[in-house]
């Protein structure tokens, strides 16, 4: 080994590179770390739509169930038909109703008046 060497200046060359090396390890650490953070939440909100999604589509196939249940447009005018049959009758009651209530009126008052009309 040369006799000349410096150490004072080696030891200076070589903690001014482990400063160096240092400073680009931390920045590279703190970039890598940034993106890490990123790309997690970007995963977790991922997940997140992903559980809503499965919830309106399950939402959606349950609705989609319930609309095949009901009547469609041939049903509404058999029940309509049917209503409108029961309506009928029901006024047709109505009426023979009126006319027993007469006819008992009058056989009330009869037997009131001791058999004289």
């Amino acid at each position: 080994m040369p006799d000349n060497l410096d150490y004072k200046a080696l030891g200076f060359a070589l903690s001014l590179f482990q400063f160096i090396y240092m400073v680009i390890l931390s920045v590279w650490l703190w970039n890598d770390n940034k993106h890490k953070a990123t790309k997690q939440s970007i995963e977790d909100l991922a997940d997140q739509l992903k559980a809503k999604i499965k919830n309106q589509d399950d939402r959606l196939i349950r609705v989609e169930s319930d609309l095949e249940h009901l009547p469609d447009h041939e049903d509404m005018t058999t029940i309509h038909t049917r209503i409108n049959e029961s309506a009928q009758s029901l006024n047709a009651m109505r009426g023979e109703l009126k006319q027993i209530n007469n006819t008992m009126q009058l056989m009330h008052t009869y037997l009131l008046n001791g058999g004289k009309p």
